[in-house]
């Protein structure tokens, strides 16, 4: 699914688009995180903020513009 498909379905709040948002993002949004901490992060501290930035798609997801 290309990008403005899921976010229409995230629009939608289609769990199986956060899902395949978490899964496809998490990688890219893991390095965001680590180099803007300059590597001064934890594994878990990581996790919790990548986290973060899902539940702040999903909240605010009927806001995205395909």
């Amino acid at each position: 699914m290309d990008e403005r498909k899921l976010a229409k379905k995230l629009n939608g709040h289609s769990r199986g688009a956060l899902d395949q948002a978490v899964g496809r993002y998490t990688p890219y949004v893991s390095a965001v995180i680590l180099r803007t901490l300059s590597g001064r992060a934890c594994r878990e501290d990581v996790e919790e903020l990548c986290a973060d930035v899902f539940v702040a798609l999903w909240t605010h997801a009927d806001t995205l513009d395909p």
